[in-house]
Formats: structure tokens, sequence, C-alpha cells
């Protein structure tokens, strides 16, 4: 009998929906304090076993980005910037592969309950990573 319940409450979790989390992030990528001008920048939501795309966008020419979308989840958003960029760590390097740069938004600044989440990047420096 408890697995019959247990199976029923599994099921209908699983059907649930959502509700709509709406958020707007900014910032601006630099490479060793240079602009990176005109890169896809992509806002993903990192969940337990996957990630998921919320929405895309592109820098400026000064390597600002602003981004703003909606994604249907059950719990708070995980949510991170990636871009996909070559950025050599040190001057006198003729080769740089391209790798993916991930910068996730601080957990305590996202907003359950509230209608948007709004967060400021600032500068992100991609060559410290690499």
């Amino acid at each position: 009998m408890y697995f019959l319940i247990l199976i029923f409450l599994l099921i209908n979790f699983y059907t649930l929906d959502g509700r709509y989390q709406y958020i707007t992030v900014t910032g601006r990528f630099l490479c060793k304090g240079e602009p990176l001008k005109y890169i896809d920048v992509a806002l993903k939501d990192d969940d337990l076993l996957d990630w998921e795309l919320i929405t895309t966008g592109r820098t400026d020419y000064t390597g600002v980005f602003n981004i703003s979308g909606k994604h249907e989840e059950f719990f708070p958003l995980r949510p991170y910037v990636e871009v996909l960029v070559a950025c050599c760590k040190y001057v006198d390097e003729d080769f740089c592969e391209f790798n993916f740069f991930k910068k996730f938004m601080p957990f305590y600044k996202v907003t359950f309950f509230g209608s948007e989440t709004f967060y400021s990047f600032g500068d992100i420096e991609v060559a410290q990573s690499q």
C-alpha cells in the first residue's frame, strides 16, 4: 500500500508545472582588460543533472551584455552566464585554445518568491580562469 502511495506521489510531483521566474543579468566581459566585443553570451540554469538554456544575447562594442529571460522551474534558479572565448593568459602566447567560461550568480541573490531577479556581474575577466 505504501508503495502505491509513493508511486502516486512521484507521478504527481513530476507532472507539476513550475512557475515562471524572470531574470535579468548584466555585466561586461574583458580579456586582459580589453572588452570582448560582439561575442555570444548564454544565460543558463544549472539543474541537478543537467543545464537548461534560458536565453542568449551578445556583448556590444564595449563588451557589455544585458540579457533578460524567463524560465519555468519548480525550484529556485541556479543561473550562470557562459561564453566561448579564446583569451590568452599571457601576452607572449602565439596560440590560444577556445574555452567555455562560466560565471555563476550567487545563490543568495536569486529571488525565489519575488517576481523578477536582477543581478549585475560587473566586470568579468576571463583571462584569469584559463
